[in-house]
Order: C-alpha cells, then sequence, then structure tokens
C-alpha cells in the first residue's frame, strides 16, 4: 500500500524467464498484488513467478494487448502500474509515478522513456520510428506527447471502464494513450523516467512491419475520429 491506496503490477509474458526474475526481485514492497497475464510460456516463465508469489493468469489468446485488456479486467486495487518483464523500466521508478500521480491528481500516468538518458538502451532505428510515431501522433490528434509508444503507464481502477481498447497486438500502447487523451475524463501526462537496456532477446518481430502497422493503425483512427 502506498498513501493508503493499494497498487496492482500487471506485467504480460510470453517466455521471459530469463528478464522477470530480476524484475520481480526488484519490486517495491508497497505493491499489494503482482499480476502475471501469461501466454502459455514454454520456458521457466510461470515457475519464476510462482516463486516470488506473483498471481498468474493464463491466457492463451496471444497477443501483448490482448493480455494487458485480460488484466485490466481482474484490477481490484485503487492503481494498477503496467511495464515489461525484461527490465526495461526499472521498478525503481513505480514511487516516483505514484508521488506525481497523487500530487497533481492524475487519473493516467504515462512513463516517458524521452529524452533518452541511456543511448544503448533503444536501437537507433526503434528511436527514430518511435520519434516519427509520436510526432505523427501529435500532428493528427493535437496531443502533446513525448513519447507514444511506452509500455509503463499508472493508471487509476476508476478510469478502466472508460478505456474502450480494441487492439490485441502491440498497437494497444498507441491506442490507450490517444484514449486517454482524447478523454478529458482520463487525461493524458506523462513523467519522463530511465529507460534501461533489456535482459534477453526481444520477442518483437519484423519491427519495420509493426511500425507500419502503427503508422496505418493512427490514421485510420483519426479518420474514425472525423466521422464520430
Amino acid at each position: 500500500m502506498f498513501s493508503n491506496q493499494t497498487i496492482c503490477l500487471l506485467i504480460p509474458t510470453l517466455n521471459e524467464g530469463e528478464g522477470l526474475s530480476k524484475v520481480l526481485e526488484s519490486v517495491p514492497n508497497f505493491v499489494d498484488r503482482i499480476m502475471i497475464v501469461d501466454s502459455d510460456s514454454t520456458d521457466n516463465t510461470v515457475k519464476i513467478a510462482a516463486k516470488f508469489r506473483a498471481e498468474v493468469i493464463n491466457e492463451s489468446r496471444r497477443g501483448y494487448g490482448r493480455a494487458l485488456k485480460t488484466g485490466f479486467k481482474n484490477v481490484k486495487e485503487d492503481w494498477v502500474i503496467t511495464l515489461d518483464a525484461d527490465g526495461t523500466y526499472p521498478t525503481s521508478e513505480i514511487k516516483g509515478l505514484l508521488e506525481y500521480a497523487l500530487k497533481k491528481d492524475f487519473k493516467f500516468l504515462s512513463a516517458s522513456r524521452m529524452p533518452l538518458l541511456n543511448p544503448s538502451a533503444m536501437s537507433h532505428r526503434n528511436f527514430l520510428g518511435n520519434t516519427f510515431i509520436t510526432w505523427i501522433t501529435n500532428f493528427l490528434f493535437k496531443t502533446k506527447m513525448v513519447d507514444g509508444s511506452s509500455g509503463m503507464w499508472l493508471i487509476h481502477k476508476s478510469v478502466l471502464p472508460f478505456l474502450n481498447l480494441k487492439t490485441d497486438d502491440w498497437l494497444l500502447s498507441n491506442e490507450i494513450k490517444i484514449q486517454a487523451a482524447l478523454n478529458p475524463g482520463i487525461g493524458f501526462h506523462e513523467m519522463a523516467i530511465e529507460f534501461i537496456p533489456r535482459i534477453g532477446e526481444t520477442k518483437v518481430q519484423h519491427p519495420w512491419r509493426i511500425g507500419l502497422q502503427l503508422l496505418f493503425y493512427i490514421i485510420w483512427k483519426r479518420l474514425c475520429e472525423f466521422k464520430n
């Protein structure tokens, strides 16, 4: 519990045994519940989660977004914070995010990886891609995002019912930010954090294809907003 608020840490996994152990051993004591949503991992991911007494929810339907949506449906605590199992988002940043959100009365706070303090944490290709996707999002939706694709967010449970998330893959990271920014009842805010090199091999395949999917999705999303 943090400032009389209960905290749930939500981590989607798929064969993340290599990094999950280091992530879980660094989780602050004030986190009330660790929820792992696992998509049929074939390595030791589930065993590691059990070792740290994390709750494991199996989601056989593959997809980063699908795992997170399943997790959101099971949140009971006041706050849920998401991060990846590869160690790129330090758990030491959770305290600062909570302090900032509570001080400002934010309901949705995204951890911005920009400015990138450790250049080795992100490939040049991914840096350029993220910069462009963030720029096109801001241009089309008149937002002021610094990092449109961060995977670490702090969300108050009261706004979860108002997030009508449709995507089941990596697109959800951008979808959730756009929805929060366009909904005055939620609001979108950011706080800069340190982003560090991942542990283990990346699960992202065909990054250029994902980048194009993101671009087309954002344009399609804007066209849908025009129609409404």
